[in-house]
Protein backbone atom coordinates (compact mmCIF):
# COMPACT_ATOMS: atom_id res chain seq x y z
CA UNK A 1 0.00 0.00 0.00
CA UNK A 2 1.76 3.54 -1.39
CA UNK A 3 0.61 6.72 0.04
CA UNK A 4 1.71 10.34 -0.03
CA UNK A 5 -0.11 11.39 3.26
CA UNK A 6 2.33 13.24 5.06
CA UNK A 7 4.10 11.88 8.72
CA UNK A 8 5.49 14.54 10.95
CA UNK A 9 8.75 13.84 13.14
CA UNK A 10 9.51 16.48 16.07
CA UNK A 11 12.99 16.35 17.64
CA UNK A 12 11.95 17.75 21.06
CA UNK A 13 14.20 20.60 23.28
CA UNK A 14 15.47 20.17 26.17
CA UNK A 15 15.17 24.14 27.28
CA UNK A 16 12.10 25.70 25.62
CA UNK A 17 14.06 29.17 25.87
CA UNK A 18 17.41 27.60 23.66
CA UNK A 19 18.92 25.17 21.10
CA UNK A 20 20.99 23.20 23.16
CA UNK A 21 21.06 19.55 22.26
CA UNK A 22 19.88 20.14 18.32
CA UNK A 23 21.29 16.93 17.67
CA UNK A 24 18.63 14.77 16.41
CA UNK A 25 19.31 10.77 17.17
CA UNK A 26 20.18 8.53 14.21
CA UNK A 27 17.38 6.17 15.04
CA UNK A 28 15.16 9.17 13.79
CA UNK A 29 17.35 9.80 10.69
CA UNK A 30 16.56 6.25 10.00
CA UNK A 31 13.13 5.92 10.73
CA UNK A 32 12.41 9.30 8.78
CA UNK A 33 13.82 7.44 5.87
CA UNK A 34 12.48 3.95 6.09
CA UNK A 35 8.84 6.08 5.66
CA UNK A 36 9.93 7.82 2.75
CA UNK A 37 10.32 4.43 1.40
CA UNK A 38 6.74 3.24 2.13
CA UNK A 39 5.65 6.21 0.41
CA UNK A 40 5.13 8.66 3.02
CA UNK A 41 5.98 12.28 2.74
CA UNK A 42 7.73 12.78 5.66
CA UNK A 43 8.77 16.18 7.48
CA UNK A 44 11.02 16.21 10.32
CA UNK A 45 11.31 19.53 12.46
CA UNK A 46 14.43 19.99 15.18
CA UNK A 47 12.81 22.23 17.33
CA UNK A 48 16.13 23.42 19.43
CA UNK A 49 17.59 24.39 16.02
CA UNK A 50 14.26 26.04 15.10
CA UNK A 51 14.76 27.89 18.53
CA UNK A 52 18.64 28.35 17.25
CA UNK A 53 17.71 30.09 13.98
CA UNK A 54 15.19 32.12 15.30
CA UNK A 55 16.67 33.45 18.50
CA UNK A 56 13.87 32.56 20.43
CA UNK A 57 11.02 29.87 21.59
CA UNK A 58 8.87 28.54 17.77
CA UNK A 59 5.76 27.18 18.05
CA UNK A 60 5.46 23.78 16.90
CA UNK A 61 1.30 24.56 15.99
CA UNK A 62 2.62 26.37 13.53
CA UNK A 63 4.21 23.63 11.64
CA UNK A 64 1.20 21.33 12.54
CA UNK A 65 -1.06 24.37 10.97
CA UNK A 66 1.04 25.01 7.69
CA UNK A 67 1.67 21.05 7.07
CA UNK A 68 -1.85 19.42 8.43
CA UNK A 69 0.04 15.65 9.03
CA UNK A 70 -2.13 12.66 9.39
CA UNK A 71 0.20 11.19 12.16
CA UNK A 72 3.08 12.63 14.28
CA UNK A 73 5.66 11.08 15.64
CA UNK A 74 7.66 12.56 18.89
CA UNK A 75 11.32 11.70 19.31
CA UNK A 76 11.90 10.86 22.92
CA UNK A 77 15.60 9.50 22.84
CA UNK A 78 17.65 11.35 25.56
CA UNK A 79 16.24 11.26 28.87
CA UNK A 80 16.82 14.92 29.18
CA UNK A 81 14.28 15.77 27.02
CA UNK A 82 11.49 14.64 29.04
CA UNK A 83 10.24 17.55 29.79
CA UNK A 84 10.25 18.73 25.83
CA UNK A 85 8.32 15.76 25.36
CA UNK A 86 5.62 16.07 27.68
CA UNK A 87 5.13 19.96 26.93
CA UNK A 88 5.02 19.20 23.41
CA UNK A 89 2.69 15.46 23.81
CA UNK A 90 0.74 18.11 25.95
CA UNK A 91 0.14 20.76 23.38
CA UNK A 92 -0.75 18.39 20.92
CA UNK A 93 -3.51 16.26 22.75
CA UNK A 94 -5.09 19.90 23.54
CA UNK A 95 -4.51 21.47 20.02
CA UNK A 96 -4.55 19.20 17.39
CA UNK A 97 -6.69 16.09 19.45
CA UNK A 98 -7.59 14.82 15.97
CA UNK A 99 -3.96 13.60 14.67
CA UNK A 100 -3.11 10.76 16.30
CA UNK A 101 0.47 11.02 17.62
CA UNK A 102 2.95 8.27 18.71
CA UNK A 103 6.40 8.78 20.71
CA UNK A 104 9.57 6.69 19.55
CA UNK A 105 13.29 6.55 21.37
CA UNK A 106 15.34 4.71 24.02
CA UNK A 107 13.39 6.66 26.68
CA UNK A 108 10.12 6.43 25.26
CA UNK A 109 10.57 2.64 25.61
CA UNK A 110 11.95 2.59 28.88
CA UNK A 111 8.67 4.96 30.27
CA UNK A 112 6.12 2.93 27.51
CA UNK A 113 4.21 1.99 30.29
CA UNK A 114 4.27 5.41 32.52
CA UNK A 115 2.95 6.63 28.95
CA UNK A 116 0.87 4.41 27.91
CA UNK A 117 -1.55 4.42 31.49
CA UNK A 118 -1.43 8.36 31.47
CA UNK A 119 -2.49 8.45 27.82
CA UNK A 120 0.10 11.49 26.84
CA UNK A 121 0.27 10.18 23.50
CA UNK A 122 -1.68 7.57 21.08
CA UNK A 123 0.94 5.16 20.84
CA UNK A 124 4.46 4.42 21.61
CA UNK A 125 6.55 2.73 19.07
CA UNK A 126 9.23 0.58 21.29
CA UNK A 127 12.33 -0.22 20.33
CA UNK A 128 12.17 -4.04 20.59
CA UNK A 129 9.14 -4.34 18.09
CA UNK A 130 9.73 -0.62 16.15
CA UNK A 131 8.86 -2.01 12.60
CA UNK A 132 6.06 -3.86 13.64
CA UNK A 133 4.48 -1.48 16.07
CA UNK A 134 5.04 1.55 13.21
CA UNK A 135 2.94 -0.94 11.04
CA UNK A 136 0.14 -0.86 13.42
CA UNK A 137 0.09 3.01 14.59
CA UNK A 138 -0.09 3.78 10.41
CA UNK A 139 -2.24 0.54 8.90
CA UNK A 140 0.10 0.13 6.37
CA UNK A 141 2.41 -2.96 6.02
CA UNK A 142 6.03 -2.00 4.63
CA UNK A 143 9.05 -4.20 4.53
CA UNK A 144 11.58 -3.47 7.32
CA UNK A 145 15.35 -3.18 6.30
CA UNK A 146 16.86 -6.93 7.07
CA UNK A 147 20.30 -5.62 8.83
CA UNK A 148 21.63 -2.28 9.99
CA UNK A 149 23.15 -1.86 6.42
CA UNK A 150 19.65 -1.60 4.88
CA UNK A 151 19.37 1.36 6.99
CA UNK A 152 20.51 4.92 6.06
CA UNK A 153 21.35 6.80 8.45
CA UNK A 154 22.47 9.72 6.70
CA UNK A 155 20.08 11.60 4.48
CA UNK A 156 18.52 14.17 6.07
CA UNK A 157 16.02 16.12 2.97
CA UNK A 158 13.46 15.12 4.98
CA UNK A 159 14.24 18.07 7.61
CA UNK A 160 13.09 21.39 8.19
CA UNK A 161 16.37 23.57 7.48
CA UNK A 162 18.71 20.80 6.74
CA UNK A 163 21.64 22.51 5.34
CA UNK A 164 21.71 24.47 8.93
CA UNK A 165 21.32 21.90 10.70
CA UNK A 166 25.11 20.94 9.50
CA UNK A 167 26.16 23.48 11.63
CA UNK A 168 24.54 22.71 14.52
CA UNK A 169 26.31 21.20 17.98
CA UNK A 170 25.06 20.42 21.36
CA UNK A 171 24.93 24.29 21.73
CA UNK A 172 22.72 24.57 18.68
CA UNK A 173 23.21 26.41 15.09
CA UNK A 174 26.04 29.00 14.49
CA UNK A 175 26.79 30.08 11.34
CA UNK A 176 30.22 30.08 11.92
CA UNK A 177 30.51 26.34 12.90
CA UNK A 178 32.05 23.79 10.73
CA UNK A 179 29.69 21.51 8.75
CA UNK A 180 29.47 18.83 11.04
CA UNK A 181 27.98 15.40 11.23
CA UNK A 182 27.08 12.10 13.44
CA UNK A 183 27.63 9.21 11.70
CA UNK A 184 26.20 5.50 12.82
CA UNK A 185 28.80 3.18 12.67
CA UNK A 186 27.19 0.45 15.02
CA UNK A 187 23.93 -0.21 17.12
CA UNK A 188 24.34 -1.53 20.72
CA UNK A 189 27.46 -1.59 22.76
CA UNK A 190 30.38 -4.01 24.01
CA UNK A 191 31.20 -2.22 27.17
CA UNK A 192 29.37 -2.22 30.52
CA UNK A 193 29.67 1.47 32.09
CA UNK A 194 27.75 1.12 34.77
CA UNK A 195 25.72 4.74 35.00
CA UNK A 196 25.22 4.47 31.33
CA UNK A 197 21.23 4.06 29.33
CA UNK A 198 23.52 2.73 26.55
CA UNK A 199 25.31 0.25 27.86
CA UNK A 200 25.02 -3.88 26.27
CA UNK A 201 23.50 -4.27 29.44
CA UNK A 202 20.75 -1.84 28.82
CA UNK A 203 20.51 -2.88 25.55
CA UNK A 204 19.65 -6.16 25.74
CA UNK A 205 17.14 -6.09 28.90
CA UNK A 206 15.30 -2.91 28.07
CA UNK A 207 15.65 -2.57 23.83
CA UNK A 208 15.53 -5.79 22.71
CA UNK A 209 19.20 -5.53 20.89
CA UNK A 210 21.05 -8.82 22.10
CA UNK A 211 24.61 -8.42 20.51
CA UNK A 212 27.17 -5.28 19.16
CA UNK A 213 25.98 -4.95 15.39
CA UNK A 214 28.61 -2.86 13.00
CA UNK A 215 28.06 -1.49 9.91
CA UNK A 216 29.86 -2.77 7.31
CA UNK A 217 32.73 -1.16 5.52
CA UNK A 218 31.48 -0.46 2.25
CA UNK A 219 28.61 1.25 3.62
CA UNK A 220 30.34 3.15 6.31
CA UNK A 221 32.62 4.60 2.92
CA UNK A 222 29.46 5.16 1.14
CA UNK A 223 28.29 7.64 4.08
CA UNK A 224 31.44 9.26 4.62
CA UNK A 225 31.29 9.83 0.56
CA UNK A 226 27.94 11.46 0.80
CA UNK A 227 28.93 13.74 3.26
CA UNK A 228 31.22 14.86 1.58
CA UNK A 229 29.55 15.64 -1.44
CA UNK A 230 27.21 17.36 1.65
CA UNK A 231 30.20 19.65 2.06
CA UNK A 232 30.57 18.07 5.83
CA UNK A 233 34.19 18.58 6.95
CA UNK A 234 33.84 16.98 10.58
CA UNK A 235 32.48 13.27 10.90
CA UNK A 236 31.70 12.58 14.37
CA UNK A 237 31.28 8.58 14.77
CA UNK A 238 28.34 7.31 17.03
CA UNK A 239 30.99 4.67 18.65
CA UNK A 240 34.34 3.75 19.47
CA UNK A 241 36.51 3.09 16.32
CA UNK A 242 38.66 0.41 18.02
CA UNK A 243 35.12 -1.24 18.51
CA UNK A 244 35.10 -2.04 15.16
CA UNK A 245 37.22 -4.86 13.16
CA UNK A 246 37.95 -2.94 10.27
CA UNK A 247 39.45 0.11 12.56
CA UNK A 248 42.84 1.15 10.26
CA UNK A 249 40.89 0.72 7.30
CA UNK A 250 38.43 2.81 8.14
CA UNK A 251 41.26 5.96 9.73
CA UNK A 252 43.07 5.22 6.55
CA UNK A 253 40.30 6.16 4.83
CA UNK A 254 39.40 9.13 6.45
CA UNK A 255 42.80 10.21 5.94
CA UNK A 256 42.75 9.48 2.54
CA UNK A 257 39.45 11.58 2.18
CA UNK A 258 41.19 14.59 4.11
CA UNK A 259 38.06 14.89 6.13
CA UNK A 260 38.67 15.62 9.81
CA UNK A 261 37.39 12.96 12.56
CA UNK A 262 35.80 13.07 15.80
CA UNK A 263 35.23 10.15 18.18
CA UNK A 264 34.47 9.19 21.72
CA UNK A 265 37.39 6.33 22.72
CA UNK A 266 35.25 4.48 25.37
CA UNK A 267 38.32 3.93 27.64
CA UNK A 268 41.55 5.13 25.79
CA UNK A 269 42.95 4.57 22.84
CA UNK A 270 45.39 1.90 22.12
CA UNK A 271 48.97 2.56 20.76
CA UNK A 272 48.34 1.02 17.09
CA UNK A 273 45.55 3.30 16.80
CA UNK A 274 47.59 6.35 18.27
CA UNK A 275 49.96 5.47 15.54
CA UNK A 276 47.48 6.28 12.82
CA UNK A 277 46.21 9.11 13.93
CA UNK A 278 49.64 10.46 13.12
CA UNK A 279 48.89 10.62 9.77
CA UNK A 280 45.76 12.67 10.04
CA UNK A 281 46.51 16.29 8.65
CA UNK A 282 47.04 18.97 11.64
CA UNK A 283 43.46 20.23 13.24
CA UNK A 284 41.80 17.44 11.13
CA UNK A 285 41.12 15.15 14.30
CA UNK A 286 39.72 15.70 17.81
CA UNK A 287 39.56 12.51 20.64
CA UNK A 288 36.91 12.63 23.14
CA UNK A 289 37.84 10.46 26.55
CA UNK A 290 35.36 10.26 29.47
CA UNK A 291 38.24 9.95 32.79
CA UNK A 292 34.79 10.11 35.06
CA UNK A 293 36.85 10.50 38.21
CA UNK A 294 40.57 11.29 39.10
CA UNK A 295 39.95 8.51 41.82
CA UNK A 296 41.05 5.23 39.80
CA UNK A 297 38.98 3.67 42.28
CA UNK A 298 35.61 5.33 41.15
CA UNK A 299 36.66 5.28 37.72
CA UNK A 300 37.14 1.71 37.78
CA UNK A 301 33.81 0.71 39.62
CA UNK A 302 32.26 2.78 36.86
CA UNK A 303 33.43 0.78 34.06
CA UNK A 304 36.49 2.63 32.85
CA UNK A 305 39.70 0.33 33.20
CA UNK A 306 42.09 2.40 33.00
CA UNK A 307 44.92 4.19 35.49
CA UNK A 308 46.25 8.07 35.83
CA UNK A 309 49.19 7.18 34.52
CA UNK A 310 48.31 5.93 31.86
CA UNK A 311 45.53 8.82 30.58
CA UNK A 312 48.23 11.31 31.09
CA UNK A 313 50.51 9.06 29.05
CA UNK A 314 48.27 9.09 26.24
CA UNK A 315 47.44 12.71 26.52
CA UNK A 316 50.84 13.42 26.00
CA UNK A 317 51.35 11.05 22.94
CA UNK A 318 48.03 12.68 20.97
CA UNK A 319 49.08 16.12 22.33
CA UNK A 320 52.55 16.14 21.38
CA UNK A 321 51.25 15.90 17.67
CA UNK A 322 48.81 18.20 17.58
CA UNK A 323 45.65 16.22 17.93
CA UNK A 324 43.19 18.01 20.10
CA UNK A 325 41.94 16.19 22.86
CA UNK A 326 38.76 16.71 24.87
CA UNK A 327 38.50 14.74 28.66
CA UNK A 328 35.37 14.73 30.58
CA UNK A 329 35.14 14.13 34.08
CA UNK A 330 31.24 13.66 36.30
CA UNK A 331 29.98 15.02 39.15
CA UNK A 332 27.79 13.47 41.64
CA UNK A 333 29.95 9.84 41.31
CA UNK A 334 28.15 7.42 43.47
CA UNK A 335 30.51 6.53 46.59
CA UNK A 336 32.89 9.61 45.75
CA UNK A 337 33.73 11.61 48.64
CA UNK A 338 35.12 15.18 48.52
CA UNK A 339 38.61 13.91 49.43
CA UNK A 340 38.28 11.65 46.47
CA UNK A 341 37.07 14.27 44.30
CA UNK A 342 39.81 15.92 45.00
CA UNK A 343 41.97 14.00 42.93
CA UNK A 344 39.44 14.80 39.92
CA UNK A 345 40.61 18.81 40.30
CA UNK A 346 44.07 17.94 40.24
CA UNK A 347 44.24 15.58 37.37
CA UNK A 348 42.46 17.74 35.41
CA UNK A 349 45.55 20.82 36.40
CA UNK A 350 47.76 18.71 35.33
CA UNK A 351 45.91 17.69 31.89
CA UNK A 352 45.58 21.16 31.19
CA UNK A 353 49.42 21.93 30.98
CA UNK A 354 48.87 19.57 27.38
CA UNK A 355 48.53 21.75 24.76
CA UNK A 356 45.21 21.26 22.62
CA UNK A 357 44.00 19.91 25.64
CA UNK A 358 39.97 20.87 27.22
CA UNK A 359 38.44 19.49 30.14
CA UNK A 360 35.16 19.17 31.31
CA UNK A 361 32.88 18.62 34.13
CA UNK A 362 29.34 17.70 33.37
CA UNK A 363 26.98 17.76 36.18
CA UNK A 364 25.38 14.61 34.80
CA UNK A 365 22.63 12.20 36.59
CA UNK A 366 24.46 9.42 38.67
CA UNK A 367 22.21 6.54 37.53
CA UNK A 368 21.11 7.46 34.22
CA UNK A 369 18.00 5.75 32.91
CA UNK A 370 18.53 2.30 32.36
CA UNK A 371 21.58 2.10 33.67
CA UNK A 372 23.19 -0.88 35.60
CA UNK A 373 23.07 1.53 38.93
CA UNK A 374 19.43 2.48 38.10
CA UNK A 375 18.49 -1.08 38.22
CA UNK A 376 20.65 -1.56 41.63
CA UNK A 377 18.92 1.21 43.22
CA UNK A 378 15.32 0.08 43.79
CA UNK A 379 13.82 2.90 45.11
CA UNK A 380 14.59 5.20 42.08
CA UNK A 381 12.75 3.22 39.32
CA UNK A 382 9.37 3.67 42.37
CA UNK A 383 9.90 7.41 41.83
CA UNK A 384 11.45 7.97 38.28
CA UNK A 385 9.51 10.69 37.57
CA UNK A 386 10.16 12.69 40.17
CA UNK A 387 13.46 11.72 40.21
CA UNK A 388 13.56 13.39 36.46
CA UNK A 389 11.71 16.60 37.33
CA UNK A 390 14.27 17.02 39.83
CA UNK A 391 17.57 16.30 37.79
CA UNK A 392 16.19 18.94 35.32
CA UNK A 393 15.44 21.51 38.22
CA UNK A 394 19.03 21.58 39.42
CA UNK A 395 20.88 20.89 36.17
CA UNK A 396 20.82 24.01 34.26
CA UNK A 397 23.93 23.83 32.40
CA UNK A 398 25.42 21.65 29.80
CA UNK A 399 28.74 21.29 30.71
CA UNK A 400 31.33 23.52 33.10
CA UNK A 401 34.42 24.17 31.10
CA UNK A 402 37.05 23.97 33.59
CA UNK A 403 39.90 26.76 33.17
CA UNK A 404 43.10 27.23 34.74
CA UNK A 405 42.18 29.43 37.55
CA UNK A 406 41.59 27.11 39.50
CA UNK A 407 39.85 28.88 42.55
CA UNK A 408 37.22 29.64 39.90
CA UNK A 409 36.59 26.02 39.21
CA UNK A 410 37.20 24.76 42.40
CA UNK A 411 34.75 27.01 43.39
CA UNK A 412 32.51 25.96 41.02
CA UNK A 413 32.43 21.83 40.77
CA UNK A 414 32.73 21.38 44.83
CA UNK A 415 28.89 23.83 44.42
CA UNK A 416 27.72 21.38 41.91
CA UNK A 417 28.90 18.28 43.91
CA UNK A 418 26.46 19.63 46.89
CA UNK A 419 23.71 20.34 44.62
CA UNK A 420 23.71 16.85 43.09
CA UNK A 421 23.89 14.94 46.38
CA UNK A 422 21.04 17.41 48.55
Amino acid sequence: MKNKETIVIIHPYRNENDGSFSIISIGMISMANYLKTCGYCVVGIDLPLENSISNSKVSVGRYIDEIKPFRIIISFHWYEFWKGFLDIATYLKSNFPQIECAVAGMSATFFADYITKYNIVDFVLRDSSLYADLELFLKNRCAAPKSIDGENFVNIDFLVNKDKYYKTNINGFNENNLKNFWLCIARGCQYNCTYCGGSKYAHKKYYGRNEFCFRSFPKVKDDIDYLIRQGVEIISLTHDIEMLPYTDMLLKYFIDRNVGLYYESFNIPGKQCIEKLYDFAKDKVTVAITAVSGNEEIRIQEGKHFQNEQLISVVNALSSRSIKCDIYFTLNNQNESITMFQKTVELACELLNYPGVNVFCIPYFQNEIGSIRWDLLKENKASAIHILNEYLTYTNKNAYFIKKDKSLYIKMLYWNLKIGNK
